[in-house]
């Protein structure tokens, strides 16, 4: 399995990518995910209300504890924020709802378009006639 941390780094106003993820235990191992949904819930710290609540798709195979997010235009359209992550495992069988945290996402602002104004970069330059 790949190594995933508990944090990751995304630029605003990306969209179209996959965020990825595992889900394991206390004891660091691998939750199996078959016959589960998930809702990936995504909030500014403290904050009453998510910034994202949808579904995430469990990746093949589930035994895997894997997950994905598409992220959609508008996702993380504010520069220099931090979310918190939650999932939310809804399983059939048994039937339980539980949920997964620690993750944290930080979205840095866009690289700075450059921006020149031709007036204010002309030389000035003396042609010798020839």
């Amino acid at each position: 399995m790949s190594s995933y941390k508990d944090y990751t780094t995304v630029v605003a106003n990306d969209y179209g990518y996959d965020l990825e993820g595992a889900i394991v235990d206390s004891d660091d191992k691998v939750v199996d995910l078959s016959d589960c949904t998930l809702k990936i819930i995504i909030s500014e710290p403290e904050a009453t209300r998510p910034k994202i609540e949808t579904t995430a798709t469990v990746t093949s195979p589930a035994t895997s504890g894997l997950w994905s997010f598409t992220v959609r235009p508008g996702d993380f359209d504010v520069g220099d924020k931090t979310y918190d992550v939650e999932i939310e495992i809804h399983r059939t069988t048994p039937e339980a709802v539980l949920t997964a945290y620690g993750g944290t996402i930080y979205v840095k602002s866009e690289a700075p378009e450059m921006e020149y104004e031709l007036q204010d970069r002309l030389i000035s330059l003396e042609v010798e006639a020839i």
